[in-house]
């Protein structure tokens, strides 16, 4: 009995030594093979050291069930053969030990390595794709030094993360977006009610908003509204990118008595219908009549087209619907699909 331990100790260490090697050797070949399927959209992005080590992880975890199988068969051929070549499986032989005997050990080893390897495949490959995706859509974006205007400070990778500064003689904004919903967020224009309504962005639009705004509200509430308009629409811009799979387009809904409209399209045009009748001067601290300015500002700025409808008799729910619903449509315009890379439109441009 202790000879057949024996047996299965030799065999399982010059099976698992060679597999560590071949394992490591052919996840390194699929992984340079990948490598240079993409190196387009590696060279010359000003990429993190931090970015391309988990492009480099999760290409990793998704390439070991291509290497694994490969590790396996290659390390089964080179140590049994060179068991053969020494003449140690003969000597096994001549002791009275048969061949399925001798390979016992390795084929137990490998049926668990098999049942590791589904709950991998099953279980963390799939999101380790998904990561993937993600950061190729955001690598395959043009450099940020080419494409992004001065004052825009690009910080999209692995998440889709944009920070805009505008400084004028009127106003002082900073915007943060994170269109995955990563972040703390929080806004503070100097209009609660404004304030109120931005926040809406993030609780039904999916996405992270840290927006300040420091603005001569002393003079009025004008430049505040449009500048933070102004930054926002250019964060949201850049950090869609060249737009390819995202769903581009928008919503509808109700609010109590209310009811609000409001279509999107990231055509890479910019238009504004706006059909909106406020019956109060202000709601709060917030002037109505900007309500219109600002999603013009917004429109112009994202490249975007706005179609914005809505009817209600209290002036609060008319306000947050109308966001709410435009919340609703950026969520869903900006959404990607992962395993889909094409642009949404037929001529091939947005």
């Amino acid at each position: 009995m202790l000879g057949i331990k024996k047996i299965d100790t030799f065999v399982l260490k010059k099976f698992f030594l060679l597999f560590l090697g071949c394992f490591c050797i052919c996840l390194f070949v699929f992984m340079m093979q990948f490598v240079w399927k993409h190196v387009n959209d590696l060279v010359g992005k000003g990429l993190g050291i931090d970015v391309l080590a988990q492009f480099f992880w999760y290409m990793a975890l998704s390439l070991v069930p291509m290497a694994l199988p490969m590790a396996v068969l290659l390390t089964s051929l080179i140590s049994f053969g060179n068991m053969g070549e020494q003449l140690e499986l003969t000597a096994f032989k001549a002791a009275g030990v048969p061949l399925v005997r001798i390979m016992r050990s390795v084929m137990i080893s490998c049926t668990l390595l098999m049942c590791v390897s589904f709950y991998f495949q099953n279980n963390i490959s799939p999101k380790a794709q998904m990561q993937l995706a993600r950061l190729l859509i955001s690598m395959k974006d043009t450099s940020p030094a080419l494409e992004i205007p001065e004052g825009v400070f690009y910080n999209g990778i692995p998440n889709v993360n944009l920070y805009v500064e505008r400084k004028t003689a009127e106003t002082d904004i900073a915007v943060t977006v994170d269109l995955d919903g990563v972040g703390e967020s929080t806004v503070d224009t100097g209009l609660k009610f404004f304030d109120h309504m931005l926040t809406q962005l993030v609780h039904h639009g999916g996405i992270a908003l840290s927006l300040t705004c420091k603005g001569d509200l002393e003079v009025d509430e004008h430049h505040t509204m449009e500048d933070c308009a102004i930054a926002l629409g250019e964060a949201l811009r850049e950090a869609l990118g060249d737009k390819r799979g995202i769903g581009r387009y928008g919503f509808a809904l109700p609010m109590d008595e209310s009811r609000a409209l409001v279509l999107l399209d990231f055509g890479g045009r910019s238009e504004l219908v706006w059909d909106v009748q406020f019956t109060r001067e202000y709601v709060g601290d917030t002037p109505t009549e900007m309500f219109r300015h600002f999603f013009k500002s917004l429109s112009d700025a994202m490249h975007a087209n706005l179609y914005v409808q809505a009817r209600g008799e209290n002036n609060h729910h008319l306000a947050e619907g109308i966001f709410k619903a435009f919340a609703r449509s950026l969520r869903q315009a900006v959404a990607r699909n992962v395993f889909s890379y094409e642009l949404p439109s037929s001529k091939g441009l947005l």
